[in-house]
């Protein structure tokens, strides 16, 4: 019956150590990358959601100075010229260099990197926003507008600028900072809509009544704002909402609700409400909308920063932990290989020597005994395996030390008995030669004692 062959029968101790932990080696250095990969990937999104906030804050800022170059061209444009001409200019200033900061931002931001949605955002500013604004401004200056189609066309380029707001919740993989996102862009379209009917109701209020449509053109943009901050109210924590509402309060905001309660009631009369005062208390109010809304948008870039930060931070502390892990396991493989390999080594010398030196010696006394040479001495150094550890090779150096403990012993055993044997030959040979001797005296006496009995029997004969 043949006995059963492990094919790892044929390689060494070392190479099956080396088969056996190669594998978790490869195995660790595969999920440290995979682990790596996942955190590289979560700090290049973290990264670009920074990069996308920032570029909503732009957006944003730049849409806040457009909304006010609106409001003053809406008056401008009703006034016939007439009035807030410095205004207008002013804000023209303010809105240029929101649009240069915009433009700045834009050289170092590449929408290709962030979607579709952006490089729409973004050819939308470029090619319809920038050009529609310089053609309205022309319209302005010259009065070839009316105030409502200025309400209208700046509305419609307000919308372009906010596209570039909307894209983020849905492009950040950071469920926090998409909540964040969705929070700001829904409160920047509740200023928007808020910003569309201080121009809706101020022409209504300028003429003393609404036209066809206009008061529900108004509601609806008043319903838009309640449910735009209705999103931002299920979404924000009890901290942000409070944050919020005390920035967008005081007077301002109760006079724009008391003045909203009174058109709602006289609006099939006079309305009952100055649209200089309507302006300028709903314009107190959109300000404080940008208080709020800078504090949102700064808060998101902040938290996205915050986010691309741990991210690397991340990145770097679990790829060097990935990399010490790897290389402490091969370091411990190839450390318990080697003292494995050295301890198989030395056992494997105390063997070889007790087979190759120590038994043939001792093999060769007896046979000489057996001839009866009692010359042949079969001492051989033996020298102790010297090992502390407690698994099967340590308990492999003992059962050899054991064995040559046992060797030893009959070493010593032969090296007695070939002494006493050496004794007794000794002993026998002296007792031989005293024999020997005694003969030889004998046979001296006896050759005497002849001599002596020739020489009487020739007396005798002589006699």
């Amino acid at each position: 019956m043949s006995s059963f062959r492990s094919p790892l029968s044929r390689f060494s101790l070392k190479a099956k150590i080396s088969i056996a932990v190669i594998p978790l080696a490869l195995a660790t250095m595969f999920f440290a990358f995979e682990r790596f990969q996942s955190d590289r990937e979560r700090a290049s999104d973290a990264g670009q959601t920074e990069q996308m906030a920032e570029f909503s804050v732009a957006v944003s800022s730049l849409a806040h100075e457009v909304q006010r170059e609106r409001a003053f061209s809406t008056l401008f444009v009703g006034s016939k010229g007439a009035s807030f001409g410095n205004e207008l200019k002013e804000q023209r200033e303010l809105t240029d260099e929101r649009l240069a900061s915009y433009e700045q931002f834009r050289e170092e931001f590449d929408p290709a990197s962030y979607g579709p949605a952006y490089v729409e955002a973004a050819r939308g500013i470029e090619d319809k926003f920038i050009p529609g604004l310089m053609d309205t401004r022309r319209k302005v200056d010259t009065l070839a507008i009316a105030p409502a189609e200025v309400a209208t066309t700046f509305t419609s380029l307000i919308a372009i600028t906010l596209q570039g707001v909307a894209p983020m919740a849905g492009r950040t993989t950071d469920a926090e900072l998409a909540r964040q996102a969705t929070i700001y862009t829904n409160f920047l379209w509740a200023k928007e809509l808020t910003g569309q009917e201080r121009a809706t109701l101020n022409a209504a209020l300028s003429r003393g009544t609404f036209n066809a449509g206009e008061f529900q053109k108004w509601v609806t943009l008043t319903s838009g704002q309640d449910i735009r901050m209705l999103v931002v109210e299920s979404l924000a924590r009890d901290e942000e909402m409070k944050a919020i509402n005390d920035q967008v309060s005081g007077p301002a905001v109760e006079a724009v609700e008391e003045m909203q309660a009174t058109v709602v009631k006289n609006q099939s009369t006079a309305l009952g409400v100055k649209a200089e005062d309507w302006m300028t208390q709903i314009t107190a109010k959109i300000e404080l909308q940008r208080l709020a809304e800078v504090s949102l948008g700064d808060k998101l870039i902040g938290n996205a920063a915050a986010v691309r930060s741990d991210a690397v931070s991340s990145l770097w502390r679990n790829g060097l932990l990935g990399a010490g892990a790897v290389v402490l396991g091969l370091a411990v493989a190839i450390y318990v290989a080697v003292e494995i390999g050295r301890t198989a080594r030395i056992v494997k010398s105390r063997v070889e020597h007790l087979g190759e030196a120590v038994l043939p010696a001792l093999q060769g006394a007896i046979q000489a005994i057996e001839q009866g040479d009692l010359t042949v001495d079969a001492r051989v150094e033996m020298e102790r395996i010297e090992l502390s550890q407690k698994d099967e090779l340590g308990a492999v150096a003992e059962a050899v030390n054991r064995m040559q403990d046992t060797v030893a012993s009959t070493l010593t055993s032969y090296a007695g008995m070939r002494e006493s044997l050496r004794d007794l030959v000794s002993g026998m040979k002296q007792k031989a030669s005293a024999v020997l001797e005694s003969s030889d005296q004998l046979r001296e006496a006896s050759d005497q004692m002849a001599g002596a009995t020739g020489q009487i029997a020739s007396a005798i004969n002589e006699v």
